[in-house]
């Protein structure tokens, strides 16, 4: 319902009397949707593939509203919009610190959450930057610990295994998965990190953590960072 609203005043700069009633009436409903999923009961009754691709869907309607490029505000009021969007990110936060929930549906979370999230990384409004960057953070840490286990005596047992099992269609889900992770990170973060770096406290500070995590488990995001214009930064920002 709540996307359904949005999806009707998505680009607009001035939504009808009727959109605006509706998305009065809908909007906070979304607070139900993070109840439900910060509850132990129910959260692994509801967290779908389906799910995961409307929580993108929303984050992109976001991204339109953070931007101004929809006046949602005028609609339905500065309180109401800013809650739209903490909420929206608060629902993000809570499948990021439950990893099996990630891990579980890791393409669907690869392919509908991470790009609109890395977008909204760079953020006008500090807050909501600071946010997903420590969203980020922790999505790094499961995401991306695949490319560290690939070298692995113990991952190439598994994977011997995997064959004999005939686990062909995992391993390629798999590598995939770990392929696009890179190709949104490198794209949409790493070609602009230096920018975040640059930013306002204390954004760079968040940064800093966000490198951290990336960089724990992917030999491939190390070699992407050594290659790019990141580090002189850091070490700028350092001195």
């Amino acid at each position: 319902n709540v996307l359904s609203a949005l999806r009707d005043v998505i680009g607009r700069k001035h939504p009808s009397a009727a959109q605006s009633r509706q998305l009065k009436q809908t909007l906070p409903t979304l607070s139900v949707v993070l109840e439900l999923l910060s509850s132990q009961v129910f959260r692994a009754r509801i967290v779908t593939e389906e799910l995961l691709v409307q929580i993108g869907w929303l984050l992109n309607y976001i991204i339109s509203v953070e931007s101004n490029e929809t006046n949602l505000s005028s609609a339905v009021g500065a309180a109401i919009c800013e809650e739209l969007i903490r909420t929206s990110l608060c629902i993000v936060e809570v499948l990021s610190q439950h990893h099996t929930l990630i891990t579980q549906y890791q393409c669907a979370v690869v392919d509908a959450v991470l790009p609109p999230l890395t977008t909204l990384a760079f953020s006008r409004n500090v807050e909501w930057s600071v946010f997903v960057l420590k969203v980020l953070s922790e999505l790094s840490l499961v995401l991306l610990v695949q490319d560290d286990d690939d070298d692995t005596d113990e991952n190439q047992d598994k994977n011997r295994g995997r064959r004999e099992t005939g686990g062909a269609a995992e391993r390629s889900a798999d590598g995939r998965s770990c392929s696009q992770v890179l190709s949104v990170f490198s794209k949409s973060l790493l070609s602009r990190f230096e920018v975040l770096l640059c930013a306002a406290e204390p954004i760079p500070l968040y940064v800093l953590k966000l490198l951290v995590s990336m960089t724990e488990h992917s030999t491939q995001i190390c070699r992407l960072i050594k290659h790019s214009r990141i580090l002189p930064v850091v070490f700028q920002l350092i001195m």
